[in-house]
């Protein structure tokens, strides 16, 4: 299917008068609408807002175990990967970084190296908020597919507005991305 008859019928039919005569009011139609809107509007706004955000206790971690694996892909660092000297390094014991996926700080980690439009920071809180955005648009199209467009519009309007959730999707790289992927 195009995406002008994608574009079409999500945000066009709604608005369009019924002629035939043949269809009752269907209000699937306008919960779609309200969800891809919503949708939309949660997918521009959690980016911009996450630039307010400070930094928390662990996103330290996050970042230097991010440049470690990056110079380990991109400068042939290979001490990422001596497991007794990362067992025994301060820098990661503490945190037990290393027990954790790196794949989410290494996608910020380049993207500080290669594009570096803000500070480090701020580049993991603007890629945590989409991908927390993406959490909750999965989340409700989750549901959708198991109760419809009202469902789905609940699901993201709940998620959506879960002080838990909402907060971490701008300061968490750990536990953010880890649900996305789950749902």
């Amino acid at each position: 299917m195009s995406i002008q008859v994608r574009f079409s019928e999500v945000f066009v039919s709604p608005f369009r008068k019924n002629t035939t005569g043949l269809e009752g009011f269907s209000a699937e139609k306008y919960y779609r609408l309200s969800f891809w809107c919503i949708a939309l509007l949660i997918l521009f706004l959690m980016p911009k807002l996450s630039f307010d955000f400070g930094v928390t206790g662990d996103e330290h971690w996050h970042h230097d175990y991010g440049n470690a694996i990056y110079h380990y892909y991109f400068n042939g660092d290979h001490s990422v990967a001596d497991w007794q000297r990362v067992e025994n390094s301060k820098k990661f014991e503490e945190s037990g970084i290393h027990y954790y996926g790196g794949m989410f700080d290494l996608w910020v980690a380049i993207w500080n190296k290669k594009v570096g439009l803000w500070g480090d920071y701020e580049m993991q809180h603007f890629w945590i908020s989409i991908v927390g955005a993406i959490g909750i648009i999965t989340t409700g199209l989750l549901a959708g597919e198991i109760g419809g467009w009202l469902m789905a519009l609940l699901a993201l309007l709940i998620i959506a507005f879960s002080p838990s959730y909402l907060g971490h999707c701008f300061n968490n790289p750990k536990d953010i991305p880890f649900a996305t992927a789950s749902v």
